[in-house]
């Protein structure tokens, strides 16, 4: 059907009228996104400078919160030097830092709020109150009605315990040292102390006592640095240094390394010195790790550095100190190049278990077994858990490694059925939702009756985790015939009372509590767990035993099964078999 011309014409006139206004809309929308790209940079160059004023900020809070800790300070001491002419001028000197201080701390925040107010100008950030400047006016100690009002930034920056800037604190200034640092102007060591020994002080001592000792260590601390040296309580047990050096290149890394080691050495030398702590007498031991910088990385970066030597320090033995170096990072690389050959491994069967006899003390005779898991690498040959087990734990293959180790102890139990055998289960494992299904299915394939002597050993500090899926794994043990085991037992009162609640048919001491039965503390300890247990019907068991006067000891105590190198090192099956056929006395 044709149309009419004029009605053509008109559709014509409508079409092309109608192409013209979506060329319009064409470069309306062209230009709204170049509008919007040119948005989006100005958005990402404004959030960078916001991050660059905040930090310059977070600095300024710390070396103030410093400055008003020792304005505090030297308050206190101007009651009792009031007469001391050059006392008196130190005191001043204090207090112009905390003056000087305010002043840039102030200038920092107007420059804060300028660019917030540029960033809700343009409508790139949502518009939001800056932070509140800290109350410069008011010192951290005024006096309301008789008690202290604290400055919630103190709070923020700064350790009760020990009077010190905090871990938030250290983490500020290093950055800042470290953008010095970036710019060529200096060289910054880091050191990260960790008090050995004071987990166990807590336990046995209480925290009162943990409070005095890192006290002391920070006084000890404090006189042997120079004024631009800065002292932090880090996390947990540790200290952290920072150490600028005005030199850089290969020449500043190694004065700041030399200076950082004398630094520690005359610390070190400092701490031989035991002090006297109730009816205790005490002597710190540190384990360090240093490293420096010339401001190629972030201060978490850097921290992390320094833990690593730590923990190599750790592994070279009590009181030692470490440099980090690229190939302490060989583990962490090491670990992440397990993960694909555990798979391998547990597809062509290269996993083994050795077993460690478990002795009656008095009797001299195999009561239980542990099983040890081992990896036979084609290449490398037996590798030890401590080098794969994290790996496993992290990547998720611990669950089916051990679902293999359930299995194969499981039909051991029925073969031997005079022992006991134990295996070892962690925390990731427990708290599986199927967890207590394939242990059933591991005891149903062995044909296990609840006599046969199936554990599981479970480590202490797995307990800790009060969750619901913890508390039904541990509460279904029984119905998979299983006692269960605490392993690296911690000997303290809140452990006692939680035996019964979590069932335990088994607690494991610890090798460093054996290592250390002949003190009086320990030897208190361990009479009383031994007491408490026998009440409670659970056996107690002494893990790493090494000699012949640890083992007696124990025996005195009322520890009656151990193991350790002493009784037998772990072993193949067959090597047990012989063990068990020559009756295995000791």
């Amino acid at each position: 059907m044709t149309l009419p011309s004029d009605i053509q014409n008109a559709l014509e006139a409508l079409k092309g009228k109608l192409a013209g206004q979506l060329q319009r809309r064409d470069e309306e929308l062209a230009a709204l996104h170049e509008d919007r790209d040119k948005l989006y940079q100005q958005a990402l160059d404004l959030s960078r400078q916001l991050e660059e004023v905040l930090r310059a900020r977070d600095v300024m809070e710390s070396e103030l919160i410093s400055a008003r800790l020792e304005a505090r300070q030297a308050q206190e001491k101007l009651a009792l030097i009031e007469d001391e002419p050059t006392h008196i001028a130190s005191l001043r000197q204090s207090l112009e830092k905390e003056v000087e201080l305010s002043t840039r701390l102030t200038s920092e925040n107007v420059d804060l709020k300028l660019a917030l107010e540029i960033a809700k100008a343009s409508n790139i950030v949502e518009a939001a109150p800056p932070p509140p400047p800290p109350a410069i006016e008011k010192l951290p100690a005024e006096v309301d009605d008789g008690r202290a009002v604290v400055d919630p930034y103190v709070l923020a920056y700064h350790d009760e315990i020990t009077d010190l800037p905090n871990y938030r604190s250290g983490l500020n200034k290093l950055q800042y040292e470290l953008e010095k640092a970036e710019r060529g102007e200096i060289t910054v060591a880091i050191v990260v102390m960790d008090i050995e020994g004071l987990r166990d002080l807590n336990v046995y001592l209480g925290h009162a006592v943990t409070d005095e000792v890192l006290q002391r260590f920070a006084r000890l601390a404090r006189p042997l640095l120079r004024s631009e040296d800065k002292l932090f309580r880090g996390r947990d047990d540790e200290f952290w240094l920072v150490l600028p050096t005005e030199a850089r290149g290969p020449l500043g890394m190694k004065k700041s390394a030399e200076y950082a080691s004398d630094l520690l050495k005359r610390l070190y030398t400092e701490l031989q010195n035991p002090f006297e702590l109730e009816d205790y007498r005490v002597t710190l031991s540190l384990a360090s790790g240093l490293a420096c910088s010339q401001g190629r990385e972030t201060a978490q970066e850097a921290i992390d550095k320094a833990l690593l030597a730590v923990k190599n320090a750790k592994r070279l033995g009590r009181g030692r100190a470490s440099v980090y170096l690229l190939e302490l990072e060989k583990p962490i690389r090491t670990k992440m190049e397990l993960v694909p050959q555990l798979r391998q491994a547990l597809n062509r069967g290269q996993f083994e278990l050795r077993f460690q006899p478990i002795y009656d003390l008095t009797q001299r005779t195999v009561k239980a077994v542990e099983s040890l898991l081992r990896w036979e690498h084609p290449l490398n040959g037996l590798i030890e858990p401590s080098v794969f087990l994290e790996a496993a734990c992290e990547s998720g293959l611990i669950v089916q490694i051990g679902e293999w180790v359930a299995f194969n102890v499981c039909h051991l139990c029925k073969s031997y059925k005079n022992l006991h055998w134990a295996l070892n289960v962690s925390a990731q494992e427990l708290i599986q939702a199927d967890f207590l299904e394939r242990l059933l299915k591991a005891v149903e394939s062995a044909q296990l009756t609840r006599g046969d002597g199936l554990i599981l050993e479970v480590s202490e500090s797995h307990l800790l985790n009060d969750s619901e899926a913890l508390a039904l794994a541990l509460k279904g043990l029984s119905r998979c015939k299983a006692a269960l085991a605490i392993d690296d037992f911690s000997l303290d009162h809140l452990s006692m009372r939680r035996l019964q609640t979590l069932g335990a048919r088994y607690v494991k001491l610890g090798g460093h509590i054996t290592q250390n039965v002949d003190e009086p503390v320990f030897r208190s300890l361990i009479r009383g767990t031994v007491l408490a247990a026998n009440q409670m019907k659970i056996k107690v068991v002494a893990e790493g035993i090494e000699n012949q006067n640890q083992m007696d000891a124990l025996l005195e105590l009322g520890v009656h099964w151990g193991q350790g190198y002493h009784l037998g090192p772990p072993v193949t099956l067959e090597e047990l078999d012989e063990r068990l056929r020559g009756k295995a006395r000791i």
